[in-house]
């Protein structure tokens, strides 16, 4: 994959957890190579909690480093990286507006939690052992599907996530409240991320994109010159030619 392959305006980012030995850092670095970007907003856990202050700046100036110094830098609050501030450019939420005058709000999407009893999609509902272990056969899986020639990756997690009814009604009220949130702001949109699980698609009028994460799905959203949102993964652009 050769550097600066495609311009776009805007590239969103969610969920990286940088610092968690289960992040795909390097991933992330080779996807942030290939665009010549204007904009970046990292949308909440770019940096994981179990990292101390210290530990996680140098690890948000080692990604900063990775980024060309024309691009703008936005980075928003999650539920894992609190404390952190970089530039006064910190957020915990924000509007943006596309090149085709659409109004998405910006937000991580843990205010959901507040309402939710069941406050974390994996941490609460099975346990964050259990999760932990599940990330550990991802890579296992990932591994041998490797040697047979299979380049994306095998997901227990992703298995877990689409057959246990629980999480499924955790994802389905995640989405619903944050779709309910910005209609009742009379936005077009949300861009968010904090559930792991990358999605596009429009509730009841409203464009949800959930721009996925680093540990599972490698995913993330851009805007391209157009104005059109795209929801892709690190697969996308690592074998474009």
């Amino acid at each position: 994959m050769s550097e600066k392959k495609e311009k776009i305006r805007t590239l969103f980012i969610s969920d990286v957890h940088m610092g968690l030995f289960f992040s795909k850092v390097d991933k992330l670095y080779r996807v942030l190579k290939y665009y010549d970007v204007e904009n970046i907003y990292f949308i909440g856990d770019t940096l994981n909690s179990t990292k101390f202050k210290k530990q996680k700046q140098n690890l948000l100036n080692s990604l900063i480093q990775e980024i060309d110094s024309q691009t703008k830098l936005y980075f928003l609050q999650g539920n894992h990286d609190k404390e952190m501030h970089y530039n006064d450019a910190f957020l915990d939420k924000k509007l943006y507006t596309t090149l085709q005058n659409k109004k998405y709000l910006l937000i991580h999407g843990d205010i959901f939690d507040d309402v939710e009893e069941e406050k974390s999609l994996f941490l609460h509902i099975l346990g964050e052992s259990v999760y932990f272990v599940a990330l550990h056969l991802n890579d296992i899986g990932s591994f041998f599907f490797k040697l047979l020639g299979v380049s994306k990756p095998f997901l227990i997690t992703k298995l877990i996530k689409n057959h246990n009814s629980m999480i499924k009604s955790h994802i389905k009220k995640y989405k619903s409240f944050l779709s309910h949130y910005v209609k009742e702001r009379d936005l077009d949109g949300v861009i968010c991320g904090h559930i792991h699980y990358p999605e596009d698609e429009t509730i009841e009028g409203i464009h949800y994109l959930n721009c996925g994460d680093w540990i599972e799905n490698y995913s993330f959203v851009v805007e391209t010159l157009q104005g059109e949102l795209k929801l892709l993964t690190y697969y996308d652009v690592a074998y474009a030619r």
